[in-house]
Order: structure tokens, then C-alpha cells, then sequence
């Protein structure tokens, strides 16, 4: 709503909307806050394998510091080859699992397997960990030696 004064100098109301509730907190300038309590991300989400000692930017301390920079020049629009060679990269220190890889390159799970791990897989770049079940809850992935 917006408040103006009539030509007689009293306060009018105008406009479709509804007037702020009252008792939320303001900011100086008079606008509202969010008020606290708000939700938080769902747990469950995935995360590095605990006990893995971590960079402050969440890398694993692990990781070759020429791995590890590239990881964080990656945005999010970088050409699929780019982010493949990466995946590349880190499959050949260890196995990963689409979750892994999804945490570790910034991008969702579903994303990271059409785009980067299938073509890599197709190429035979890539092997299953677990050959006779492509689809086990564990799978990983790491690069043919």
C-alpha cells in the first residue's frame, strides 16, 4: 500500500496490496526482514566421505593443487570436454560415485551422469566399479588403466 497526503494534509491509503503484518522486524529504511526460522537445506544431501581432510573451499586436501584449481575454475556453463577431462583427472586418483562427483564439480547428479560420465563410459574411458550392476547404489567410476 502506499501513503500520500490528500490536498486537506491527512494520511490516504492507496493501492491493491496488503499492508505488512505487523511485528516483523525492519531494516532502517523501513523494509521488511525475513523472519528467522526460515528452512534450511534438506538433510541428506550428499557430502565428501567423512574423515576426509578438506581445503577451506571443501576440496579434499587429496586432490594435486593443478586438480584442485581447475575444479574451482570450473562455472557452470564450461564445455562438456572441459569438465570430462576433470572427471577424468580425478577417477584416476580414486573411484567416485555420481554423488561424489556431483558435490565436488558443483552440479546435479542426473547432470553430471548424461553429461560426463555416460559419454565417458561409452568411450570406455571410464569402468563401473561394480560391472554386473551398473545400477547398484554404490556404483563408482574410475578411469581404465
Amino acid at each position: 500500500m502506499i501513503t500520500r497526503l490528500d490536498p486537506a494534509g491527512a494520511e490516504v491509503q492507496e493501492g491493491g496490496g496488503h499492508p505488512m503484518p505487523d511485528g516483523l522486524p525492519t531494516m532502517p529504511d523501513g523494509l521488511p526482514t525475513m523472519p528467522d526460522g526460515l528452512p534450511t537445506m534438506p538433510d541428506g544431501l550428499p557430502t565428501m566421505p567423512d574423515g576426509l581432510p578438506t581445503m577451506p573451499d571443501g576440496l579434499p586436501a587429496y586432490l594435486p593443487t593443478k586438480l584442485a584449481g581447475a575444479i574451482r575454475n570450473l562455472g557452470q556453463r564450461s564445455p562438456p570436454g572441459q569438465v570430462q577431462q576433470v572427471v577424468i583427472e580425478l577417477c584416476s586418483i580414486r573411484a567416485y560415485t555420481a554423488d561424489e562427483l556431483a558435490v565436488l564439480l558443483r552440479r546435479n547428479k542426473k547432470w553430471v551422469f548424461r553429461s560426463y560420465l555416460s559419454p565417458l563410459l561409452r568411450a570406455g574411458i571410464l569402468e563401473y566399479t561394480i560391472p554386473e550392476n551398473p545400477r547398484h547404489p554404490t556404483q563408482a567410476y574410475r578411469t581404465k588403466k
